[in-house]
């Protein structure tokens, strides 16, 4: 009597390559992208410190590294997404200006809802439409009324 000896790999090996097929190449994704900039206008008489925290889709983070001089305009951040350009009610969830007084840095607007009124928006190249993916900037113009 011939004993022939399988083992368990080389059983179960033919069933195995026949069923091996390699994986199809991921797809590149081929999905455009909307930026916007965000820039704050100081009309005020004022040097402010610009502070804001960002919404839970961009990791809740707190930035208050801008300082935004008497009659100047900075840029305080940007964002990006696929697919459309994101409003400030998309980047932010609060913003804060303080000002010296008296030798100290004081809080002197806060505003924990940030919505899109306000805010002018501007479109790097006027031939685009107002949806998609595209460049625009924002800018929020402050003035002595809201930071006295």
């Amino acid at each position: 009597m011939i004993m022939i000896r399988f083992s368990f790999g080389q059983l179960l090996l033919p069933i195995l390559l026949s069923s091996c097929q390699t994986n199809p190449v991921n797809p590149t994704v081929n999905e455009c992208v909307g930026s916007s900039e965000y820039y704050i206008k100081n009309e005020s008489e004022y040097t402010l410190w610009v502070t804001f925290l960002t919404t839970p889709q961009l990791g809740t983070k707190t930035d208050s590294s801008q300082v935004i001089a008497s009659q100047r305009t900075g840029k305080i951040t940007q964002d990006a997404a696929f697919g459309y350009m994101p409003k400030p009610a998309d980047t932010f969830t609060a913003l804060i200006f303080s000002r010296e007084i008296d030798g100290k840095k004081v809080i002197v607007y806060r505003k924990d809802s940030v919505t899109d009124e306000g805010w002018v928006k501007q479109k790097h190249n006027p031939n685009d439409p107002d949806f998609g993916c595209y460049s625009v900037s924002y800018t929020l113009t402050v003035t002595n009324q809201e930071v006295k």
